[in-house]
């Protein structure tokens, strides 16, 4: 430490080679207040962004996180579905089951987080957006209830 003298020159990652793959090559965020709902089969959230990928063989990093709602008033069984989507191919799916809120009135709150590494094999401007659905009437799903909860997408292309 006594040898260093003067200002150190500042350290990039931009200049690095051998470096093959995992490099972060451009972010694309995108966020909605809107709220939407569904009380039926699959419908958009609202949520959505698109990615341009420099190379057909990169991939995309897909993060999400969005706040949901379920509402039900019915004594039969119910459960709800979010997916998404990477134009109409399917990239990640998870099913909630309400059986334990039969009989009354209830509202249940959740946020419906996912990372998923895709490859789209594409240069392309390519889409990804989320979408719900409940299993039968008497019950709602709503994404950003009330407008005052914001949704989030992260689209990260990253060398393959």
């Amino acid at each position: 430490a006594s040898k260093l003298t003067g200002a150190l020159p500042a350290i990039s990652g931009a200049s690095l080679t051998g470096i093959t793959t995992g490099k972060v090559l451009q972010v694309v965020f995108a966020t909605t207040y809107t709220q939407h709902n569904t009380g039926g089969g699959y419908s958009d959230t609202g949520l959505s962004a698109s990615i341009t990928p420099s190379s057909s063989s990169n991939k995309v990093l897909v993060i999400v996180s969005q706040p949901m709602t379920f509402t039900t008033s019915t004594s039969a069984a119910r459960y709800s579905e979010v997916k998404t989507l990477r134009g109409t191919t399917l990239i990640e799916q998870s099913r909630q089951d309400w059986d334990i809120y039969r009989g009354s009135f209830t509202s249940t709150n959740w946020i419906h987080s996912i990372s998923d590494l895709d490859t789209p094999a594409t240069t392309a401007t390519t889409t990804y957006k989320t979408q719900f659905m409940v299993s039968g009437g008497t019950c709602d799903i709503y994404a950003q209830k009330g407008g005052n909860s914001d949704s989030q997408m992260i689209l990260m292309e990253i060398v393959g």
